[in-house]
């Protein structure tokens, strides 16, 4: 994270992103906005302005801000307020200087549950909509990575992958039954899905902590998504007991139906929403 640099009382204040390809478009709207050290809208976007923001304030003479729009740099900043990126940082408890509050976390502060009208929703019913992303056929025909399709005997892969890895370097096991069952018999069609399999736990497009496995309360189950240009492949992890981490399946999700209700009953058994839903964990 970057440093934070508080303005002299007095004089004008520089605020900044980090300046590489990771800052988000929102926060790069505000570079170079320059703003009175008592004006009311640092109590709003002093940094940090959400999760991993990197952004900074720097001091900056009276002089050096001679010609700035005063006018112009808060229309700049209210234009940030009516993002949805600044909804759900301010929902989420953003919205504050902690430089004045000298206080990180609040009592009524709730990340997970606090999104944008969605403040009492149950985490079991969070789609990707509401973490601002694409549907499931939009990703893919997005995306540009083509899908690896293993051809060689399903005990030679196996034999070089019991232990797996995720993108976090965590190891993951695949027990031999689990793998048998999956690539024999009338489940043998998962076999050319094999190299699919490392790919998506080691380069995840998205991850969801869900309970897709049991279908109760609690949330055991990690969903690997890897968006390819024809299709989407799923990798379900079940974390036991908090020690055993271990693959359960991997399939390719069905794009359809296309029709129907979108109720939240519909939703649990329609396979463009059943496994992109709950916490999301990671995404690209």
């Amino acid at each position: 994270k970057g440093s934070i640099q508080p303005g002299l009382r007095g004089h004008p204040s520089l605020g900044f992103p980090a300046g590489d390809d990771r800052v988000r478009k929102e926060h790069r709207a505000l570079d170079g906005v320059i703003l009175g050290c008592d004006d009311p809208l640092w109590k709003k976007i002093y940094p940090p302005n959400g999760w991993k923001c990197r952004c900074r304030v720097a001091p900056l003479m009276r002089h050096e801000a001679a010609g700035v729009d005063p006018g112009e740099m808060r229309r700049r900043v209210s234009e940030y307020f009516d993002t949805a990126e600044w909804k759900a940082a301010s929902a989420q408890g953003w919205d504050t200087n902690r430089s004045e509050t000298a206080q990180v976390f609040t009592k009524d502060q709730q990340y997970i549950r606090k999104f944008p009208g969605k403040a009492a929703k149950s985490l079991l019913q969070l789609y990707p909509q509401d973490y601002g992303l694409e549907s499931l056929n939009k990703r893919i025909a997005a995306s540009v990575t083509p899908r690896p399709v293993y051809a060689g005997a399903a005990d030679s892969w196996y034999d070089a992958h019991q232990v797996l890895e995720d993108y976090m370097g965590r190891r993951v096991s695949l027990r031999r039954k689990v793998f048998n069952f999956h690539t024999t018999g009338a489940h043998s069609y998962r076999v050319p899905y094999l190299d699919c399999v490392t790919e998506a736990l080691k380069d995840p497009d998205e991850v969801w902590l869900n309970n897709y496995s049991k279908g109760t309360g609690e949330f055991t189950n990690l969903n690997f998504i890897k968006f390819y240009d024809d299709s989407a492949v799923n990798v379900v992890c079940e974390i036991k007991e908090g020690r055993v981490y271990e693959v359960k399946t991997w399939f390719e999700i069905c794009t359809g139906p296309k029709g129907g209700s979108r109720s939240k009953a519909s939703r649990l058994k329609d396979p463009r929403w059943k496994y992109r839903r709950g916490l999301l964990i990671k995404k690209s």
